[in-house]
């Protein structure tokens, strides 16, 4: 009989024994995987939205360039980007009657600007305008301008001239010298261009 209980207590024992191997090798195991796969997951770095703004004299980040008009007349929000590796975007403008999509493409000539195409916006008019990728819908910069100019080209110019409207707008308009600040009444052309 007694030796029937050593074996029996013993045996016991050697189960229990085998039993704790084991729980400490899963143990370990599972511990290891689970660093390892911790350290192997890229850190997810919250997204930056990008403050969107008029551009300065330092043009280094995604900024507005000038407002114009096509010959349909829709707006032209004519941007500046920082570089060939900014992703394609569309621009959402919020206005006080709604969300309006802005089509945007990438100049030919100047890879550094983008023309985005959307539906007439007003001078003096409160804008938000939110840049979202085209790849992903990502929410790229976002920024709220009142739109104080818009840039009018006249057929054989190369540059534009900067106007701002007046309550008389179809007779005259104030043009403003980006260098000196300085306004002068100019008038509008009331026939066909290059008229006599």
């Amino acid at each position: 009989m007694v030796i029937m209980i050593r074996k029996f207590v013993s045996s016991k024992w050697m189960i229990l024994a085998v039993i704790g191997m084991a729980l400490f090798v899963l143990l370990t195991v599972s511990i290891w995987r689970i660093s390892s796969l911790a350290q192997t997951e890229p850190e997810i770095a919250p997204r930056l939205v990008l403050k969107l703004g008029y551009c300065g004299v330092d043009m280094d980040a995604l900024c507005i360039l000038s407002f114009g008009r096509d010959v349909d007349g829709n707006t032209v929000v004519n941007l500046f980007v920082p570089g060939r590796d900014f992703p394609d975007f569309y621009l959402i403008a919020s206005r006080v009657t709604g969300d309006y999509l802005y089509e945007c493409s990438r100049s030919v000539n100047v890879p550094t600007s983008v023309y985005c195409v959307g539906s007439a916006l007003n001078l003096n008019e409160r804008v938000e305008f939110s840049i979202f990728s085209q790849e992903d819908d990502r929410l790229l910069a976002r920024g709220g301008l009142v739109l104080k100019a818009f840039l009018i080209s006249a057929p054989g110019m190369e540059t534009g001239t900067e106007i701002t409207a007046t309550e008389t707008a179809t007779e005259t308009a104030t043009a403003t010298d980006p260098e000196s600040g300085d306004e002068t009444a100019t008038p509008l052309p009331t026939g066909y261009p290059n008229d006599p």
